[in-house]
């Protein structure tokens, strides 16, 4: 015993460490004894993988693994630093508790992932063997799966799920309110068409809604079907495909989306085509194919590369974000990138510009991307600061001061546009520099207060916490005489789904499906891989999804609105099963 503790004194350190993360994490009694439990299992894992993968843990591996626990680390802390201070009130105390708790989690995280990225060049969930056993009815067959299990949704929601935003829409169409491009316009226009075809048969506008419904669940299916032939002409054991299968079959917010009248199901849908044909390229690359040996991947690409950019602003921006790095990862094929990307801003720009301005769509209001600097000032003003006379009189001309700290929501930013649009933005609009200097005088002077409405507003991107906005049902409550009119109803039927609904919060791991900002976290650890186990070409398939995130956590206007990030979550799986691709002849 005594050579032993000699030997592995760091690691019984370490040990207590990680022990002590567990235990504050999880608001263990430190009298409890499972800490004993923790405190041994923590020992022996670390000697375990310790002397198992000392000889599998390359330098990067380790150096890019302690990199990334560094980083979870903190993200971690600086969510959750307000509950992990053990409940002591002196500052110096509070400090040593999260200092621990810090050190202990980058060891877990370090750990964890020196394991998974040395066992993930073991793993083989692809074989080569296994694309051959593929025919031109797996795509089809995929794709009826996934719409068969949807359909019951369908049938329930009928003719689909109208929120506010949709009513909004709808409303554009009939002529109530003018043409805006807050909520696309292309995606409007897509109703609209929908609407007509209804038309065509019944006046009962209730089909052309049923219309939308169904062409959108039939968008999804076929892409959500090509994405995983994709994986399985590429080896995807069969048990893998099932499962991908399954996750877009089965999964209740795939099904529920799917029958949503959102822009959000589509942009994802296009992200996650976008994805699926960049990963083509690679391998077209790694073949020694050429990008033009596929003229429809090349269509495709076009296609959705142009309704990712008009289906939400913000993919317009990941794909500017994107496109440098095409011409970097595909520079063999530059002639071929330049034109597809000539021909997309061409169609793009047009758009955005003659098309929008020929039907007087209003654009987008400047505030809408403010969320996060609006919530930061009434952070301030909620939490007692000081302002000056003239930091008030600014105030005072664009809203109602003395409603912010009554109705400032760390979570919701909606309370604080609605006070400037109230008060009207004209003002605003053309004093944009004043409150920019504003904004920046107050982060000066209350940096901490910024910081804390930052991390409220956004953390559910970045870190584990409950989604919201996943329980809508039906058309909400309206004057334009749209009604919800399900087709299968019943007691049975309303308690099955309201238990789907709840699944991700009775069963452990399973959750993590629900969790964004945990999503996320995987999804970094699995572009790390890529990078520690020679498959660099495919760092490319990251940047878009990420993007997408990047942005949200600019300007998102609620702290984990699970439609927000749904294009991320759909394109996850891809992301993941990529990065576990046994092969090592990428160039």
């Amino acid at each position: 015993m005594k050579n032993f503790l000699k030997a592995n004194y760091i690691r019984i350190l370490m040990a207590y460490f990680a022990a002590f993360a567990i235990i504050n994490v999880g608001h263990i009694a430190t009298t409890h004894i499972i800490t004993v439990v923790i405190f041994t299992f923590c020992l022996i894992s670390l000697c375990w993988i310790d002397e198992t993968l000392k000889k599998q843990t390359s330098i990067s591996a380790s150096r890019l693994s302690f990199g990334f626990a560094l980083f979870f680390s903190t993200l971690y802390i600086l969510a959750e630093h307000n509950t992990l201070t053990g409940g002591l009130t002196n500052r110096l105390f509070c400090l040593a508790y999260l200092l621990f708790t810090y050190i202990g989690l980058t060891i877990l995280f370090y750990k964890l992932l020196c394991c998974l990225y040395a066992l993930s060049a073991e793993c083989h969930i692809f074989d080569v063997s296994a694309g051959n056993s593929m025919t031109k009815y797996h795509f089809w067959i995929y794709a009826a799966v996934i719409l068969l299990c949807q359909l019951p949704y369908f049938l329930y929601q009928y003719p689909g799920v109208m929120t506010p935003d949709s009513i909004n829409q709808y409303k554009q169409i009939i002529g109530i309110l003018p043409y805006s491009n807050h909520h696309p316009w292309i995606h409007t226009m897509v109703i609209k068409l929908c609407l007509s075809l209804g038309h065509l048969f019944t006046e009962d506008v209730t089909v052309g809604i049923a219309v939308y419904t169904l062409l959108q669940m039939f968008i999804m299916a076929l892409i959500e079907a090509f994405f995983i032939t994709t994986l399985r002409k590429q080896g995807l054991q069969r048990k893998f495909s099932i499962l991908l299968v399954g996750f877009f079959a089965l999964v209740p917010y795939n099904a529920l989306f799917a029958v949503t009248m959102w822009k959000d199901v589509l942009f994802a849908g296009s992200l996650l085509l976008y994805t699926t044909i960049l990963y083509r390229f690679c391998i077209l690359l790694r073949t020694g194919k050429g990008l033009c040996s596929s003229p429809a991947d090349l269509v495709l690409f076009t296609v959705s590369a142009i309704s990712m950019c008009l289906m939400r602003s913000n993919g317009w921006y990941a794909f500017l974000f994107v496109t440098p790095f095409c011409f970097y990862f595909f520079r063999k094929y530059w002639k071929v990138i330049g034109i597809l990307h000539v021909v997309i801003f061409a169609v793009v720009l047009t758009v955005k510009g003659p098309v929008l301005n020929a039907y007087n769509v209003a654009p987008t209001e400047f505030t809408e991307a403010l969320s996060i600097p609006i919530q930061q000032v009434a952070r301030v003003i909620a939490n007692g600061g000081e302002l000056t006379d003239n930091q008030w009189n600014s105030l005072d001309k664009i809203c109602d001061t003395t409603q912010i700290a009554p109705q400032y929501d760390p979570d919701l930013s909606d309370p604080m546009k609605n006070l400037l649009y109230a008060h009207g933005t004209a003002y605003f609009d053309e004093h944009k520099a004043e409150y920019f200097s504003l904004w920046l005088e107050l982060g000066l002077t209350y940096p901490l207060d910024y910081l804390d409405a930052y991390i409220d507003q956004t953390k559910g991107y970045w870190f584990s916490i409950s989604p919201i906005g996943l329980s809508n049902e039906g058309i909400m409550a309206n004057d334009l005489g749209l009604t919800w009119q399900p087709l299968i109803r019943g007691t049975v039927v309303i308690k099955l789904y309201e238990l789907s609904s709840k699944l991700y919060t009775i069963f452990p791991i399973l959750g993590i499906l629900w969790s964004i900002g945990g999503l996320f976290w995987i999804v970094l650890a699995a572009l790390g891989n890529c990078i520690v186990n020679s498959k660099k070409q495919y760092c490319i398939l990251y940047l878009p999804a990420i993007a997408v995130m990047l942005s949200v956590m600019i300007s998102t206007p609620v702290a984990a609105e699970f439609r927000y990030a749904y294009a991320f979550i759909l394109t996850a799986p891809l992301l993941l099963l990529a990065s576990l691709e046994n092969t090592r002849t990428i160039q």
